[in-house]
């Protein structure tokens, strides 16, 4: 059954686990499924959920009783990926990724008829074999690709793998790009905020990198000779990282904050979605998101 059809005869409906702030969950409000239950523990990320309409359960993943939800059209979520992240250089988080199984058994428990389960392109391969094996064994029919949300409209080269298992007559194709040749830019998306944003000084690491004025977008903790400090205005954004709060950007030779507006619409956040907490709180809300627009590529 396609998307359309199902909305046709009722509307799909869609349980959303380690929700976050919602970018999975907007992404599949704007495709036209209706999110009926987001499950995430930080109390934060739950009151951002329910300032923007969603329908959050602040919970620990691992106590939740999925079979209330038997029977659900669409199941997803992005299981916490640090244990499998090139950031993650130190291994922290890597008992996180017990979690991935928790959605495992969340599918087993709703029966969903589809399941989409996002993570990093860096996924380990052993244990995605064993997820894909597990869904097999489910009776889905599995498939995995890696995408890059500048494909899809989003002005940042961000990639994610996407593990999606479909059961029946279901037919749920791959999205295929829209932006490949023309991705948006950093220009284009922030232009209008730039006069907004306050002056900030340069990094002090940034002194003898050979820093030019033309480089718009910078990751205030990279800290290594040689790295890249970051985009110039006419290309998408590179990674949108935790530390967000703390980019600089140059534009007509000044040095700027980025901000959490900007950072939100470089995830391609409109502007009138909330965020909660100070602003380490909020850019974690917006770094650990799936794009929205990449998600509704997904769910249409």
């Amino acid at each position: 059954m396609s998307r359309a059809a199902g909305a046709e005869a009722g509307g799909v409906e869609a349980v959303s686990v380690f929700a976050g702030a919602g970018g999975l969950d907007l992404g599949a409000r704007m495709a036209g499924v209706n999110v009926v239950a987001s499950i995430e523990r930080d109390p934060l990320a739950c009151e951002a959920l329910a300032l923007n309409g969603f329908h959050p359960v602040q919970a620990d993943v691992t106590g939740v009783d999925f079979r209330q939800w038997r029977g659900v059209d669409v199941l997803f979520g992005g299981p916490p990926c640090q244990g499998h992240s090139r950031a993650n250089h130190a291994g922290v988080g890597l008992e996180r990724n017990a979690l991935v199984r928790e959605m495992l058994r969340a599918a087993r428990e709703t029966r969903a008829r589809e399941v989409l389960i996002e993570n990093v392109a860096t996924f380990g391969r052993a244990l995605l074999g064993e997820v894909m094996d597990e869904l097999t064994r489910m009776g889905y029919w599995v498939g995995t690709e890696v995408l890059n949300a500048a494909h899809y409209g989003v002005p940042q080269t961000r990639e994610r793998r996407f593990i999606r298992a479909v059961r029946g007559d279901l037919a749920r194709p791959w999205p295929q790009p829209t932006h490949l040749r023309r991705p948006v830019t950093i220009d284009a998306t922030l232009s209008d905020l730039y006069p907004q944003m306050e002056r900030a000084e340069l990094p002090r690491w940034s002194a003898g990198l050979n820093y030019k004025p033309d480089v718009r977008l910078m990751d205030n903790q990279t800290s290594f000779p040689g790295a890249v400090l970051g985009r110039t205005g006419d290309e998408p954004a590179q990674t949108i990282t935790n530390t967000c709060h703390y980019w600089r950007v140059s534009q007509g030779g000044e040095v700027m904050k980025l901000g959490i507006r900007a950072a939100a619409r470089l995830q391609s956040f409109p502007d009138e979605y909330r965020f909660v907490g100070g602003v380490g709180a909020q850019s974690l809300q917006i770094a650990n998101a799936v794009p929205p627009l990449l998600a509704a590529a997904l769910f249409a």
